[in-house]
């Protein structure tokens, strides 16, 4: 062990210290947490505890879009549960309140037969102009949508929806639900997905609520192979140039993959991009983003392959790092549908930093992680297929602090990428030649690095 050590403070010294260059020579919610005391909010706090009558604050599982107490105008929404251990029953619901300024009174209550709240949110759903109470209720039977008006400070149900549409529908006991803008008509529109657990079989239908309260549904998708509601990520936004459509980023059964797959909504009908042969399956969920801030979603491919001693093959087994591939939808439909490359950005999340590849290296740099004691190095490769043997282009290097100036080092600052409060993140190139023959640059590369978290 302290042989190791040794080579790696050697190591250190050498690209660390102001006599070493990069040449061929050198080797390189309402109540926050975070508030101690807050009179107003203590006061609405207690009123709202008084108020339970037998039962408890309940925080619905999409708690990071809500809390368990909750403003709505004039009003507070606090969500609720009560429990009969007897009978081995529940209900859930919630309480409305009236407020002015400091001053509250208990208006309505509502206690429905259920587990829990799967989802619950505020959206003005039918144009009113006053934002209903959006409720997805669990009960042993499955899961149900009720959307309740607050108007006047009382609580009246305006729809109550369960998948009815579709054959058997009782099977279908799992339900998630995204509300947004899905096409240019300037409604709101409500994605729900029911799921048969016992099938692994889902559908995905668009519904409206019309001026009358009345549902509206399109025509209902189906999706096979379908792992778990749980592991369903939605995303909607723009999916190509200025046209509207939700990603979906789906777990399979099947080799314990994700799909993904876009969906867009027109004349109340809901289309899918991809078939089967040219969906885009991930080992793990991948979350979408828009990389180039376009305002364009782009869909992620994972291209681990190219990392060496790569770990992580599944949803349930945590990554240390990740090669990704960003791409943006052709707008194109069934076999026509496809992919446009974007940009390839490195992930090392042990180490808390980001490579961007630059688009002439793009899935031909093979990244290969080395430890030498305490500090630890990842070589960037080139290769393609017809290459017996990689080249190494450069080194980015991890040091301890504490190693450095054991060492009694002085960082070279210009090849410094990043600091952090324990270590050091260090550009080490061994030949200066290969280097630069792909147009790298001790600039450049610092503008492709950037730490994860600061």
């Amino acid at each position: 062990m302290k042989l190791f050590k040794m080579a790696a403070l050697i190591f250190v010294i050498c690209f660390m210290t102001t006599g070493c260059d990069i040449s061929s020579d050198s080797p390189e919610n309402l109540l926050n947490d975070d508030i101690v005391y807050s009179e107003s909010k203590n006061k609405l706090y207690t009123f709202v505890n008084q108020s339970l009558d037998g039962t408890t604050l309940l925080l619905p599982e999409n708690s990071s879009e809500v809390g368990e107490i909750n403003e709505l105008g004039s009003n507070i929404i606090a969500f609720q549960k009560k429990q009969d251990v007897n009978d081995n029953s529940s209900k859930v619901g919630f309480i409305l309140i009236s407020k002015d300024k400091d001053n509250f009174k208990l208006k309505d209550n509502i206690l429905l037969d259920g587990k829990d709240i799967e989802y619950a949110n505020f959206y003005d759903l039918n144009n009113d102009g006053n934002d209903e109470v959006v409720l997805l209720i669990n009960t042993e039977k499955g899961t149900t949508m009720y959307v309740y008006s607050v108007v006047d400070s009382e609580i009246e149900l305006i729809s109550k929806v369960q998948p009815t549409w579709l054959d058997n529908y009782l099977n279908y006991t799992n339900t998630k639900i995204k509300i947004g803008f899905f096409d240019d008509d300037l409604k709101l529109d409500i994605l729900m997905m029911n799921i048969d657990n016992k099938n692994n079989t889902m559908f995905a239908t668009i519904l409206n609520l019309d001026n009358d309260n009345k549902v509206k549904k399109s025509n209902a998708i189906e999706f096979k192979d379908v792992n778990s509601s749980k592991d369903l990520y939605i995303v909607s936004g723009k999916v190509f140039n200025n046209k509207k459509g939700i990603i979906l980023s789906i777990p399979t059964n099947k080799d314990n993959m994700y799909i993904t797959q876009i969906i867009t909504f027109k004349n109340n009908k809901i289309t899918v991009a991809f078939n089967e042969d040219n969906m885009i399956k991930n080992s793990y969920y991948v979350p979408i983003r828009d990389m180039d801030l376009d305002g364009v979603l782009e869909i992620p491919v994972l291209n681990n392959t190219m990392i060496d001693s790569f770990v992580g093959t599944s949803a349930s087994i945590p990554t240390t790092s990740a090669l990704v591939n960003w791409k943006k939808w052709n707008n194109k439909e069934d076999n026509d549908a496809g992919t446009i490359f974007i940009s390839q950005v490195y992930y090392n999340y042990k180490n808390n930093f980001r490579f961007f590849i630059p688009n002439t290296l793009a899935n031909k740099l093979y990244i290969k992680k080395n430890v030498i004691g305490d500090a630890t190095y990842y070589t960037f490769n080139y290769y393609e297929k017809d290459d017996k043997q990689p080249v190494e282009i450069f080194q980015i290097g991890i040091s301890p602090k504490n190693l450095v100036e054991d060492a009694k080092a002085t960082p070279k600052l210009e090849t410094i990428l990043a600091e952090t409060e324990n270590n050091y993140y260090q550009l080490i190139v061994n030949d200066k030649e290969v280097f630069e023959k792909y147009n790298l640059t001790v600039d450049n590369i610092k503008e492709y690095f950037s730490l994860i978290y600061k």
